[in-house]
């Protein structure tokens, strides 16, 4: 089983929530349709019992449970900027791109993996940056990447703070926008 997100009108798309995909005899996929509305997810994790999914247009990030075939609102918090399109885990934490704005942000997460409120915003360092992703690369190692400012940040993570401590440039251009670590510690960039 899949969970699918999408724009909804608040992006000019055309979803209305979350959706479920699952895979058939053939090894195809089905959608079998949407399961919970929610405005533009566009971006979704799961992990700690619950689905997280940006709200890019309204500038939120949602926490959903698994209920029968179906997802179930726990709740929603600010992403601490506009226009969030990334969330991923860091530990005991969520961590949230913020394209428009260029932001990351940290958002704390109950042992019961609800969702606890904004801790810290870290801004972008270019007057023009664009956050579009981040990927725990070590412990204590925290990637992102700017895409308007064509860099890959990196930060230090200790003691549930995030903090940076250097970056690296990338041709005038390149927009990076997803980072994958592979198993041999590689780290990809799209």
């Amino acid at each position: 089983m899949f969970w699918v997100g999408g724009y909804g009108p608040d992006m000019n798309g055309t979803g209305t929530g979350i959706g479920r995909m699952v895979s058939r005899a053939d090894g195809s996929l089905e959608y079998t349709g949407v399961v919970v509305e929610t405005p533009s997810p566009s971006y979704l994790a799961q992990g700690s019992g619950h689905i997280y999914s940006v709200d890019e247009g309204r500038g939120t990030v949602s926490s959903f449970v698994a209920s029968g075939d179906g997802l179930v609102a726990d709740g929603t918090v600010e992403s601490s900027g506009r226009w969030p399109c990334h969330v991923a885990f860091l530990g005991d934490a969520l961590v949230v791109a913020n394209y428009f704005t260029g932001t990351l942000a940290t958002i704390g997460l109950a042992p019961d993996g609800a969702m606890s409120g904004p801790l810290q915003t870290l801004s972008s360092p270019a007057r023009d940056g664009h956050a579009h992703s981040s990927v725990l690369a070590a412990p204590g190692l925290l990637v992102s990447a700017d895409l308007g400012a064509d860099r890959l940040l990196l930060h230090s993570i200790a003691d549930g703070a995030v903090t940076r401590t250097g970056e690296g440039g990338m041709p005038a251009g390149t927009g990076p926008r997803d980072l994958v670590i592979h198993e041999s510690g590689l780290l990809y960039v799209l």
